[in-house]
């Protein structure tokens, strides 16, 4: 069954009305691709876990990509909540695993000392 899933879109605003986070995600049959934009911090967690438990309740999905080139900005309760994505895919069977990621989030992973459990992966590495 060859099923396309739209793909969504899910943003925070600040006190000021700019967008914080931008969540947006598409999959089609074996791959769901979540991609973040801006911050992502305790504000916008429950979100992004949100958006994770819909794309693992598609029966069809095998891998979660997570996008966070565009992230800007992570701290402790972000770091926290892709490693709760990834703990809910692999008790899920599902391959979840980070594709590309912004300098600066690059830094804050390899200071919490996680390059090896976040770090980015191409999609055809086999860990």
């Amino acid at each position: 069954m060859d099923r396309q899933h739209r793909p969504h879109d899910r943003s925070t605003s600040d006190l000021a009305g700019e967008p914080t986070l931008t969540i947006s995600s598409h999959s089609d049959e074996k791959a769901a691709v979540i991609a973040l934009a801006g911050e992502l911090d305790l504000d916008g967690t429950a979100r992004f876990q949100q958006t994770v438990l819909d794309a693992l309740a598609t029966e069809t999905i095998e891998t979660i990509e997570l996008d966070l080139r565009k992230l800007r900005f992570i701290d402790s309760s972000g770091l926290q909540a892709i490693l709760r994505a990834k703990q809910s895919a692999h008790q899920a069977g599902i391959d979840a695993r980070v594709v590309g990621m912004s300098p600066a989030v690059e830094r804050v992973i390899d200071m919490a000392g996680l390059g090896d459990v976040l770090g980015p992966s191409s999609p055809d590495d086999s860990s």
